[in-house]
């Protein structure tokens, strides 16, 4: 059975692809006709020009002939045909046809001379790292950490499930948990209480350096604070931390840290955090947001996200601070680890006691608590409502 022919508004695209190379054709020799002379003029000019690109002392005397001729046709250029000036312009163009060839033949050897193109070395999930830590300094640390997806050294373990943290720390005795020794130990995840910044300890001091940097400055030194965390990361390679290596030399932000302690922004930051693990969570929240740096409230930093300076780009904090990394980790998060618990919620109460015009003049760390006990008993660790009631 034969196929019918195709049907459409496409079947006799050759007639009109014909017809626009017609009309197309007869608008050419049309232009030609009206505007010949100009046409022809500067055509002839253009030709004079190529030519006198090679009139040197050294060259064929042809060319500047070919050059005196073409000077010549253009004093009556509406005389010229159509033949004439594609004849010269061609004597004028074939002194140029090596040049796509030579341009063409140098792309070539460029290609061959690139990096790209010369690679010899074995890539293999050992050295791929080391590679790519080259680009992105902030992966160092991590080389000399050993293989920790099957290892899990002290230093550098996962972060602990808080039926974990109570079995470590005895707070849960015959069903129930002890919130006064709770209390004890959120308190001490918050640091000591500082009176002014010079009292923060070494990490801390170096991680001040590059969040403070970017605060004080509104952003417009951003730049030179992630030169420093850079800077911190690459001192892995050489620098050591109580005998384990790949920890930073903490002395290369000691001259940042001493232009921004004393800082007025500062010193109103540590007036409503004064603890040590708080004002670096403060700080950081600071160093990430987006916005207007001028009004920051609790509700505006309740969201913000880490990018540049989230916690995996100073990973050696985990061996050095494991608590402040947790706590500088939780940024941007809605829920802390157990580990960092109570500065998460001492921070929020800080923050908010701030925005209403208040001071607290204690650490309140029962919310942390109470989110430890309801966590407890929904896994059944607890089997009802503890009656011991929280702390004035």
């Amino acid at each position: 059975m034969a196929t019918p022919s195709p049907r459409g508004p496409f079947r006799d695209m050759g007639t009109i692809y014909l017809g626009l190379s017609l009309g197309l054709a007869a608008i050419g020799v049309a232009i030609w006709y009206l505007r010949h002379a100009e046409l022809s003029y500067y055509g002839l000019k253009w030709a004079w020009t190529q030519l006198g690109w090679l009139d040197w002392e050294f060259m064929p005397r042809a060319i500047r002939q070919w050059r005196t001729e073409v000077a010549q046709l253009a004093r009556n250029p509406q005389a010229l045909s159509f033949g004439q000036l594609v004849a010269v312009l061609n004597t004028a163009g074939y002194f140029f046809v090596p040049l796509p060839v030579l341009m063409t033949i140098r792309a070539m050897v460029a290609a061959h001379r690139h990096r790209a193109m010369k690679t010899r070395r074995v890539i293999t999930v050992e050295t791929l790292p080391w590679l790519m830590a080259q680009h992105q300094p902030a992966g160092i640390p991590v080389l000399y950490y050993g293989d920790l997806l099957n290892t899990d050294p002290p230093e550098q373990r996962w972060s602990q499930h808080p039926e974990e943290w109570v079995a470590e720390h005895g707070v849960l005795i015959n069903h129930e948990l002890d919130r006064h020794k709770c209390r004890r130990l959120f308190i001490a995840q918050l640091g000591r209480r500082m009176e002014s910044v010079h009292e923060l300890s070494g990490p801390a001091r170096a991680l001040f350096a590059v969040f403070a940097q970017q605060v004080c400055s509104r952003a417009r030194d951003r730049d030179k604070a992630l030169d420093l965390l850079d800077a911190l990361n690459k001192s892995c390679h050489h620098h050591t931390f109580e005998g384990r290596p790949g920890y930073p030399d903490l002395t290369l932000a000691e001259k940042t840290f001493k232009k921004y302690a004393d800082h007025p922004e500062i010193q109103a930051l540590l007036r409503q955090h004064s603890y040590e693990r708080t004002f670096m969570s403060a700080l950081h929240k600071r160093a990430c947001y987006s916005g207007n740096l001028e009004v920051v409230t609790s509700a505006s930093l309740a969201s913000v996200g880490a990018g540049d300076f989230a916690s995996v780009n100073f990973r050696w904090l985990k061996g050095m601070d494991r608590t402040l990394w947790y706590t500088l980790n939780c940024t941007g998060r809605q829920a802390p680890f157990v580990e960092n618990a109570g500065v998460y919620t001492q921070t929020l109460w800080e923050q908010f006691a701030a925005d209403v015009g208040y001071e607290l003049p204690e650490p309140y760390v029962d919310d942390a608590i109470d989110g430890l006990h309801g966590h407890l008993v929904k896994i059944k660790l607890i089997s009802k409502e503890q009656t011991n009631a929280k702390a004035p």
